[in-house]
């Protein structure tokens, strides 16, 4: 689950970075 978590957080900041 937490794997999960962090998963999820990581793709968010690299799609926000990519976005910048």
């Amino acid at each position: 689950m937490q794997q999960q978590l962090i998963l999820q957080k990581s793709l968010w900041f690299y799609k926000s970075y990519y976005l910048y």
